[in-house]
C-alpha cells in the first residue's frame, strides 16, 4: 500500500503539482452542474421579485394579479432558450 506524505513533509512545488490549471478545472464542472446552479438562481430571483411585488412597503400581502404576471414572465423566460 502507497503512503501518504505528510503535509509537513511536503515541498511549495509538491503543492502547486496538485493545483489544476484552469482549462481542467473548469472542464471539470459539467454543463448539468450549470444548468442546475442556472436553474437556483432564476428560481430565487423570481421568488425575490413575487416578495418584493407583493409586498406594499408597510406589511406583507399577497396580490394575486402580481403574483399571477410574475409567474407568466418567469414561465416565459423558461421557456426561451
Amino acid at each position: 500500500m502507497a503512503s501518504v506524505p505528510a503535509l509537513t513533509d511536503l515541498t511549495v512545488a509538491d503543492l502547486w503539482r496538485e493545483v489544476k490549471d484552469p482549462e481542467r478545472l473548469w472542464g471539470d464542472v459539467s454543463q448539468h452542474t450549470l444548468r442546475t446552479v442556472k436553474l437556483l438562481l432564476e428560481n430565487r430571483m423570481h421568488d425575490e421579485l413575487v416578495d418584493y411585488l407583493t409586498t406594499d412597503g408597510h406589511s406583507t400581502g399577497s396580490n394575486c394579479s402580481a403574483n399571477a404576471a410574475v409567474s407568466r414572465v418567469f414561465t416565459a423566460s423558461q421557456s426561451s432558450p
